[in-house]
Parts: C-alpha cells; sequence; structure tokens
C-alpha cells in the first residue's frame, strides 16, 4: 500500500516523520526478514517535507551531524564503501550541470552501484540502502528526491532526512537559488522490532 506524507499538512520535520513511524507501526506487515529479526514493514512510502522545513536535527543530533559529515567525506577508511565515497566525487559533475542549466534533469548521484548487486547476490557484505539522489529545480528553487530500496524508518530515516537535506542545502547556495522540497521515496520502511520495541510508545505520544 503506498502512503504519502506532505509536510505542508505537518509543523516540522520531526512531526513529518513521526507521522511515517505511526503508520508502518500501526498498518505495516508483520515479517521475519533474512537477518532473522523481526520487522514491521510498509511499501512504497513517500515523505515530501516542503521548503519551508525546519533545520534543526529530528532524532539524535549527534548521529543526525555524523552523517552529513560523511556524506561530504570521500575516504573510505576501513570499509568497503561509505555514502561519502560514492556521494561526494558526483557533487562536482551535478553542479557543473545545474549552473550551466539549472533545469536539467540529468544531475543524478548514483549511489547503488552493479557492484552492490553482485555482492548482494552472493552475500558478501552490506550494501547501500539509499539508491539514487535526483536534483531538480521546480518553481526557481532546487528540489532533491532520494530514493531508497529500504530504510530503517526509526533508527536510520532521521539521519537520512537531516543528511540529504544538508546536501541539497549546500548544492542551492552554491546554484545561488532558494531550497526547494526534499522527497524521501522508499520501497520498503521498516521498524526492527527488537530495536525500537521500546522507543514507539514514546514517540508516537508526540502525535
Amino acid at each position: 500500500m503506498a502512503f504519502l506524507i506532505n509536510q505542508t499538512h505537518v509543523d516540522t520535520t520531526r512531526r513529518a516523520w513521526l507521522k511515517l513511524v505511526n503508520h508502518v507501526w500501526r498498518y505495516g506487515e508483520h515479517k521475519v526478514d533474512q537477518r532473522g529479526d523481526k520487522i514491521i514493514q510498509s511499501y512504497d512510502t513517500m515523505l515530501v517535507l516542503d521548503a519551508a522545513r525546519f533545520t534543526d536535527y529530528i532524532d539524535n543530533p549527534i548521529f543526525e551531524q555524523q552523517f552529513l559529515d560523511e556524506l561530504f567525506a570521500p575516504s573510505l577508511g576501513t570499509f568497503d564503501y561509505t555514502y561519502g565515497s560514492r556521494v561526494q566525487p558526483q557533487l562536482a559533475n551535478c553542479l557543473k550541470l545545474l549552473k550551466k542549466d539549472i533545469n536539467t534533469r540529468r544531475a543524478v548521484i548514483n549511489v547503488y552501484d552493479k557492484c552492490d548487486l553482485e555482492a548482494a547476490a552472493h552475500d558478501r557484505r552490506e550494501v547501500p540502502c539509499v539508491t539514487q539522489g535526483i536534483f531538480g529545480c521546480h518553481n526557481g528553487k532546487l528540489d532533491m528526491t532520494i530514493t531508497m530500496r529500504s530504510n530503517d524508518i526509526v533508527d536510520a530515516a532521521p539521519a537520512d532526512l537531516y543528511g540529504f537535506g544538508g546536501i541539497q542545502k549546500y548544492m542551492a547556495e552554491e546554484c545561488d537559488v532558494e531550497v526547494g522540497n526534499l522527497t524521501l521515496f522508499t520501497k520498503n520502511s521498516h521498524i526492527i522490532v527488537n530495536n525500537s520495541i521500546d522507543k514507539i510508545p514514546r514517540l508516537l505520544s508526540e502525535l
């Protein structure tokens, strides 16, 4: 079942995120995933944060800031991949395209690579949850759409929103345009029950 949350109907990014958590918690399908974890999942969710969204931290300031910093850092360290190693090297070409023509439809960051598909098929390592970041200008504002194959919406989604929102803000500033909508489309939004069951009542009490 597809599900859409538009921030024009709520007052903060945190509240928009909590409404998504609430939807999966109440209406999601109970499953056991490939790791053996009990999860509650919902398919084809879309969260649209409007241009007037708050830029404050959403849930975990330290983790969210660390993820934003990682996105701008191309170093691999001891890992097979980092989001920074995939995202940061592509920003310059996206900026080149956008500065040449702010209405370009070609400014796309590819995160999930063919090597990830091969690694997943042979159970070699973890692979990115984010697949793409797409920039587009609408009404003079720079929008960004993030597509994800899978997202732990309690523990990971706030960092995704804050981190890629930071990338969008940087790109808009470099192009001298306003920040537009940030859209997060996820094929599989899920709650890992053992990790999150104690947090859910507190979080949903805010709604």
